[in-house]
């Protein structure tokens, strides 16, 4: 799970800096080719994630609401997981 975590984690990183937006959900990685799949969580196995959403600054200082972190769903996980 936690190699899922950091490739997700990372895929949201880059496509923020890309694209200078925070992707809206976990799809649109998959879409712009930040990632092949949504990876399974092995504890819900699903691609069901939790997102957190947050405000991301522009360069053009607008504020831009999107996901920046993800973590599972599954009971008695804590948020980094």
């Amino acid at each position: 799970m936690h190699q899922n975590l950091f490739v997700i984690r990372t895929a949201i990183d880059e496509f923020t800096m890309d694209m200078n937006a925070a992707p809206q959900n976990l799809d649109d990685l998959r879409k712009a080719n930040y990632l092949h799949a949504i990876p399974e969580d092995p504890f819900t196995h699903s691609a069901d994630w939790a997102t957190e959403k947050c405000d991301t600054p522009t360069s053009s200082n607008q504020i831009v609401t999107g996901i920046c972190d993800v973590h599972s769903t599954a009971p008695g996980t804590s948020s980094f997981e």
